[in-house]
């Protein structure tokens, strides 16, 4: 899919006989703590806020949220289990594009926990929590694309609606971003849910693809020189801030998808999650690490 940025897969879970959040009083927030931190994984370590680096990866992957306070990370895999936020228990696995790993991914931390421990369960509904729309399989699935040709197309509001009476929820979160998802999980099972999203996923990325097709008819040499000037941007910039990284990341990944412009799709991909930083790049300091940090990732220097 040459328009989807990453993808995020979560799982909501509750502990059997516990009250859910907000009311679970805080002594029995610690008894929760110590039955998941005894079953983790090895590979999956506590992080704090205190941790910068980590915490920040974890942010700009989509993992966490910037309040996230009890944290046990995966940092191999990309994958998060963090206590006490919307429900007891959130797992939450992510990477670049559309890959059948992140699912894996989760489902095996899922299923550790599952196995472990005595959770939140009705034979009728499924999985029980406090927000009625995660009633049932207690999985959402999450993706984002880069909707440029759309969005300038003036066709983005009518695909949103029909994306939602379809069932599924697509909606701007800045710039040229949008986040396809799902939105109930009651009387599906997780494999009908991640067919039928895979499937939405696919129709909304060829409706960008026709987009541009049908703009780079009309404006070829402009977008192919946006994009080549983009890339030309971003590999000498001396200072760069996020607003600049995301205009451009947006312009150079069109020229790739017209196959104008020879550069790593997976480098590009990496550069979208340095958009969601919780970093504030104000300072010329914070603004040539990030152009240093870019120029790293398009040359393959990152690691």
């Amino acid at each position: 899919m040459n328009n989807v940025i990453c993808t995020n897969v979560k799982y909501f879970r509750n502990v059997k006989d516990y009250k859910f959040l907000p009311k679970l009083e805080e002594e029995k927030r610690k008894e929760i703590y110590d039955l998941v931190s005894k079953v983790v994984t090895k590979e999956m370590k506590f992080i704090d806020q205190s941790n910068k680096e980590d915490f920040n990866k974890l942010y700009e992957l989509n993992l966490i949220l910037p309040n996230s306070k009890t944290i046990f990370a995966d940092l191999k895999n990309d994958v998060v289990l963090s206590l006490f936020e919307d429900e007891h228990i959130k797992i939450n696995a992510g990477g670049l594009g559309y890959d059948e790993k992140i699912f894996a991914n989760a489902k095996k931390i899922e299923n550790l926990i599952k196995d472990k421990i005595n959770l939140t369960y009705s034979d009728e509904y499924g999985y029980l929590t406090s927000n009625l729309v995660l009633i049932g399989n207690g999985m959402r699935i999450s993706s984002v694309l880069d909707l440029s040709s759309l969005k300038e197309m003036g066709k983005i509001d009518k695909v949103t609606q029909n994306v939602k009476n379809l069932g599924y929820i697509l909606r701007h979160i800045g710039e040229n971003l949008y986040e396809l998802s799902t939105s109930c999980t009651l009387g599906f099972t997780e494999s009908e849910v991640i067919t039928e999203f895979g499937k939405m996923l696919n129709k909304v990325d060829d409706l960008e693809n026709e987009s541009l097709r049908l703009q780079d008819i009309q404006n070829h040499d402009e977008i192919i020189d946006r994009a080549h000037r983009s890339y030309g941007v971003l590999t000498n910039a001396y200072l760069l801030n996020v607003d600049e990284l995301k205009k451009h990341v947006s312009n150079i990944l069109r020229g790739i998808n017209l196959d104008e412009l020879k550069v790593d799709k997976n480098a590009v991909l990496k550069l979208y999650s340095l958009c969601r930083t919780k970093t504030n790049f104000i300072t010329k300091n914070d603004m040539k690490n990030l152009a240093t940090t870019v120029q790293n990732i398009l040359k393959g220097e990152d690691k």
